[in-house]
């Protein structure tokens, strides 16, 4: 956070460095040529790439609230997203959110959750609508971010044989979000037009810009764009 890698790819006036997700893609190679392989990366990537849908469809009063202190490392948070028997199939996910009293009532679980242990925010994907009332497989659901409440959401460790820079963890979640500062964030699921299809140039960098990716972080630290 003090060298300024966790806010790359946000926007500057959040205390980001206002680079996007090919800079920051070629800084996590270079945490993971450092030595510190896919363990390393992944141990700060949801705090760099995690909050990414945030920054390109919530509104300025949501970001406001939400990007600084994810750039600053004051908050931490986890993506719940997969469930069981559900898997990378996620337009079947089946925990509910449902509207109640003004807000959000969540009922259901969540497994393989990285750094749920550690996380005081979380980026929740959840159904808003029945499975058997959407006209689109991708209909139906929205995305919440929300403190991580701990009186209202069980967190088991999943013992495992590697990757242990980062925890996995099985979420049971019965709690009531409510649209209040640093309560909700809902945001619709239509891609912005600047948004690229394909994020393969992010992941396939050239030699050279692979090599300078080393040298940065013994350049003062500094990710800011150069001019």
């Amino acid at each position: 956070a003090e060298a300024g890698w966790l806010g790359i790819a946000m926007p500057e006036r959040f205390g980001g460095a206002g680079l996007g997700i090919t800079e920051a893609s070629i800084m996590m190679q270079a945490i993971a040529e450092s030595g510190a392989g896919m363990s390393g990366a992944s141990a700060v990537h949801i705090n760099i790439f995690g909050l990414e849908p945030l920054i390109l469809f919530g509104t300025e009063e949501q970001q406001q609230r939400s990007i600084p202190s994810i750039a600053a490392g004051t908050d931490k948070a986890c993506f719940a997203v997969t469930e069981p028997n559900v898997g990378l199939n996620t337009t079947q996910l089946k925990v509910r959110a449902e509207r109640k009293d003004g807000g959000y009532l969540v009922n259901g679980e969540k497994i393989w959750i990285s750094t749920a242990q550690v996380a005081n925010k979380m980026l929740l994907l959840a159904r808003t609508t029945p499975l058997d009332q959407i006209k689109r497989k991708t209909d139906g659901l929205s995305l919440f971010y929300t403190d991580f409440d701990r009186s209202k959401i069980e967190t088991r460790l999943i013992h495992k044989m590697g990757r242990h820079a980062v925890d996995s963890n099985m979420l049971f979640i019965e709690c009531s979000l409510q649209p209040k500062p640093l309560g909700l964030a809902a945001l619709p699921s239509r891609r912005p037009p600047n948004m690229p299809r394909s994020a393969s140039s992010s992941i396939a960098p050239s030699a050279r810009t692979r090599a300078s990716s080393i040298r940065w972080p013994n350049a003062g630290h500094n990710w800011r764009r150069r001019t």
